[in-house]
């Protein structure tokens, strides 16, 4: 009968311990989204931001984040990264969004960026640009969100060609 106990716990303490290490539904869920960005040409990395919130700016907070950055080099592209915000909206943007730490675009560019925040969903944390390359942050939950996210870096992309 011990024998038997013995046995029994030992086969639970081994399924316990792959079951553990075994990814959850999420993670395997993620990874997959990443996988099909990274197929489609996009470089995901993971990022901080500054956590916009009412509770985030009173006990200046950060958030992690995963950016979907597509790398093309254009020296005169500028560097600047728009993030969403509960709190005043920056000079020239639409509402729910600001320019991080006040780094603006020309008024040219931030023309042509305007109407690609405006089409952004709740979702969108942050864009970003840089000579190397342009980024979309977002909370990953709708995988069906993919193809917008990547036609959205395409648009960027082609701001730097108009400037």
């Amino acid at each position: 009968m011990i024998a038997w106990a013995v046995v029994i716990l030992s086969v639970f303490m081994v399924y316990g311990t792959v079951m553990w290490v075994r990814p959850s539904a999420k993670d395997r869920r993620l990874a997959d989204l990443r996988l099909k960005a990274m197929k489609a040409g996009v470089k995901v990395q993971q990022g901080h931001i500054d956590d916009l919130s009412v509770d985030g700016r009173v006990n200046k907070l950060s958030r992690h984040v995963y950016f979907y950055r597509l790398l093309k080099n254009h020296s005169r592209r500028p560097t600047a990264t728009l993030l969403r915000t509960t709190g005043e909206s920056g000079i020239y943007l639409p509402d729910g969004w600001t320019w991080e730490r006040g780094c603006r675009l020309s008024t040219d560019l931030t023309a042509l960026i305007v109407p690609i925040l405006a089409d952004q969903p709740d979702t969108v944390f942050a864009l970003e640009m840089s000579p190397g390359y342009v980024g979309i942050a977002w909370d990953e939950r709708d995988i069906e969100q993919l193809p917008k996210v990547l036609d959205d870096l395409k648009r960027l992309l082609t701001l730097d060609a108009a400037h």
